[in-house]
């Protein structure tokens, strides 16, 4: 009794910082302010192609922006994506839906999203109406990365073929 006691009793441990805590367990510490989330919103999105769907989710849903995201394959079928935020009750969310288009979405609570094909890229769709399906500008929509659709591959055309210009490189001289 005393080894089995003493084998599954809790361990303690101090941080380099000063701090108690159990090393058994998440203390969190790891989190941030910025990170601790009120809202918690289940986005249920329906795939409609045969491919994945690659969906960009912000990381701050209060100051979105397509550079800070994680990102999402939704496989064929439905699903359900969890998202939070702290001061946003919705979250956002940015699908390259065209070679040189993409789309900002924000979805409240249970908000439904449908992925399907079209002729040069994927469709996004919502019957919800708080549902927000904003376009993105022409620079900002071809740094979101895509997933090719089965019509692309038929046509040889990839998100991948359409990048950001880089900046010309200055020429220096005395």
């Amino acid at each position: 009794f005393f080894f089995a006691w003493r084998f599954f009793r809790r361990r303690e441990t101090y941080h380099a910082s000063g701090s108690f805590c159990a090393a058994m367990g998440i203390t969190g510490s790891h989190l941030r302010f910025q990170d601790v989330s009120p809202w918690t919103s289940e986005i249920i999105v329906k795939n409609l192609m045969q491919t994945p769907a690659l969906i960009l989710e912000a990381k701050h849903h209060h100051r979105p922006s397509p550079e800070k995201v994680i990102e999402h394959r939704v496989l064929p079928g439905e699903h359900v994506l969890v998202s939070g935020g702290l001061q946003e009750p919705r979250a956002t969310f940015y699908i390259r839906t065209g070679q040189t288009t993409a789309k900002e979405v924000k979805a409240p609570h249970l908000a439904r999203l449908v992925i399907s094909n079209d002729s040069h890229g994927l469709r996004i769709e919502s019957q919800d109406e708080e549902v927000s399906i904003v376009d993105l500008e022409k620079d900002l929509a071809i740094m979101v990365p895509g997933s090719d659709t089965v019509p692309m591959m038929l046509r040889n055309e990839h998100f991948k073929d359409v990048r950001p210009q880089s900046p010309p490189a200055a020429l220096g001289g005395a």
